[in-house]
């Protein structure tokens, strides 16, 4: 299932990038990385929508349930997660 969503990086532009490539980014993978080790929020180094999405998701995926496949390709049950997670707002498009 691919889906398109709304990818924010910064506040002067909008463009529109798939469910994979937005999950592949580095920030968004340290955003889910860092809420599951408990790290509170670091905005002011990684300031990206894809790092606050990737916390968003970390929050609501089970710990249980990898990001990666083999550290190499993307766990198409998390995509299925995200993609009805952000269509049900609990993954916001805004910050």
């Amino acid at each position: 299932m691919r889906e398109d969503i709304i990818a924010v990086t910064n506040e002067k532009f909008t463009r529109v990038v798939s469910t994979e490539r937005l999950m592949r980014s580095a920030t968004f993978r340290r955003g889910v990385e860092e809420v599951r080790a408990g790290i509170p929020p670091d905005f002011d180094t990684h300031d990206s929508w894809n790092y606050e999405r990737g916390r968003q998701f970390g929050l609501i995926a089970p710990r249980s349930m990898p990001l990666y496949i083999d550290d190499v390709r993307l766990n198409p049950k998390a995509v299925t997660l995200f993609n009805r997670a952000h269509a049900r707002g609990w993954i916001t498009n805004e910050r």
